[in-house]
């Protein structure tokens, strides 16, 4: 079945996040809401990093096992609220300059075996979704996150089995790419949760937190668990259980794996239960405001349009993922990439390095990227037959070694080919890649039972970046296009070589 993306425009945000709302297949559905839901998305372009810890549930040490965060850098065990609302934009991940909470979950690894031992490579370069969901016309009444608020949910707390856009408040896809624009996708449930086992472009995981919150046990300081319950019917509106007296908004945590590679992957703490653990870090006040004047657009369901982005201020310079070597050296120092036994408290006696900065100063971070590295990720030549000629269309994909798509990156290209006189013509092209970092170009009529022969010219995009020709997509023996040793791709009107 299809999916179509929506909603990429919604955060006026690059096009290269995928947005999936309503799924309504499966022979399943997504949960009946009443009238008044309010939906706000914040699309993450990446991570901020991974560790060995866990600011809510272990504050002097190294956490059970390795988790992945989004939003501030600062995911020291020893994190306060106030240090992540304080958070600079260059220092956090977040899209929104006004909400640096910080979310996590186990990190994900690749399970592959080398000389007869395993070996778990994590997951990096994910893109994440904080879908925010409230509805002000029910009751009891749905009020702000408080200061220092914080919670854990896993996948199989109580009534965490209702709800959501598949009759659960988790769910596991694998999608490709369709080109009217459309996702084909396999869908399963969360809990207990299992990895595809098959190659995909996208490999989403989303979970939904709970929505009901009791007061007297205040926010989570003591007991991340206690204080937050399910609806018991699983909406996001629905009723809550006896005690719970406040309602807040719904955390919906969309994980996306781009290029998903399939075969075994597991989560860092080696269970089938999914959990996320949020810790609010927006401005006092700002999510308040944006409840109360962010008004419903009117649509039933669990997924109405994304709203809100004119309350929000984009930040536009989020910072890339924390670099390992700034991890090991400012908070756990140990290697949690690619290791041959997963990382955790019950096989490791590494502690936590003591943080070296105040409340009120910059992390000492200074890891830096070097130049973005551009290469060819795809690579293909369409061939259209005429009665005479046949006309071939060059089509590529330009990404960097984080797999963000390039917009505006000028190729250039030069074509050569016998005329049926005999005589030869070159030809050079240059176009621009789309949002999606594609580009098309179409080289003239080539008579049949000729040869042309197609050059790269050069990839060229303004500002610090480079264009290595050996991380192009490799021919099946293993030689990348357009590089010195496979420069020139051939091609007569049956198909082509390079």
């Amino acid at each position: 079945f299809n999916i179509n993306r929506r909603e990429r425009k919604n955060m006026n945000l690059p096009r290269r996040f995928v947005y999936l709302t309503a799924l309504t297949t499966l022979g399943c559905h997504a949960q009946e809401e009443l009238p008044g839901m309010v939906k706000m998305c914040l699309f993450y372009p990446t991570e901020s990093g991974h560790a060995r810890s866990d600011p809510i549930l272990k504050q002097d040490g190294p956490s059970a096992h390795v988790h992945t965060f989004y939003g501030p850098q600062n995911f020291h065990p020893d994190t306060s609220y106030e240090q992540l609302r304080d958070t600079k934009p260059e220092f956090s991940s977040s899209p929104i300059v006004e909400n640096q909470s910080l979310y996590w979950h186990p990190s994900i690894y690749r399970v592959t075996e080398e000389n007869g031992e395993s070996v778990y490579s994590r997951a990096n370069n994910l893109e994440s979704s904080p879908y925010y969901r409230w509805n002000m016309e029910t009751l009891p009444e749905t009020v702000a996150f408080p200061p220092g608020f914080r919670m854990i949910a896993y996948s199989d707390d109580a009534g965490a089995d209702a709800g959501g856009e598949t009759g659960g408040n988790m769910l596991v896809e694998c999608c490709d790419f369709l080109k009217n624009g459309g996702e084909d996708c396999s869908i399963t449930g969360g809990n207990p949760m299992v990895f595809p086992t098959t190659t995909c472009e996208s490999m989403g995981i989303a979970f939904a937190m709970p929505t009901c919150w009791d007061e007297s046990k205040g926010i989570g300081t003591d007991d991340p668990f206690g204080h937050v319950a399910y609806t018991t019917d699983g909406a996001v509106g629905g009723p809550c259980p006896s005690g719970f007296n406040k309602r807040i908004p719904q955390v919906q945590l969309f994980v996306r794996i781009k290029n998903y590679q399939g075969g075994v992957y597991q989560l860092a703490d080696g269970n089938d239960k999914f959990h996320v653990d949020f810790m609010n870090g927006w401005q006092e006040g700002k999510l308040a405001e944006i409840m109360q004047g962010c008004e419903s657009r009117g649509e039933e369901g669990y997924n109405p349009p994304c709203g809100c982005n004119q309350f929000l201020t984009e930040n536009t310079d989020y910072a890339k993922p924390l670099c390992d070597e700034e991890v090991r050296q400012h908070m756990i120092d140990e290697a949690t990439d690619v290791v041959n036994v997963l990382p955790r408290a019950s096989n490791s006696n590494v502690g936590m390095v003591p943080k070296t900065w105040e409340d009120d100063e910059d992390p000492p971070f200074v890891c830096v990227e070097s130049d973005a590295t551009m290469f060819i990720k795809k690579f293909e030549v369409k061939l259209k037959k005429k009665k005479t000629k046949f006309i071939p269309k060059v089509v590529m994909f330009v990404r960097d070694d984080l797999n963000t798509s390039f917009k505006g990156v000028e190729v250039t290209i030069y074509y050569e080919y016998e005329k049926g006189n005999g005589d030869v013509k070159g030809k050079e092209i240059s176009r621009i890649t789309n949002a999606e970092g594609k580009v098309v170009i179409n080289l003239g009529k080539i008579p049949k039972g000729k040869t042309v022969e197609i050059e790269l010219e050069s990839i060229t995009k303004e500002g610090d970046y480079v264009y290595d020709g050996t991380k192009n997509e490799a021919n099946d023996n293993g030689c990348p296009v357009f590089s010195s040793e496979c420069s020139v791709v051939t091609c007569d009107e049956n198909s082509c070589e390079y």
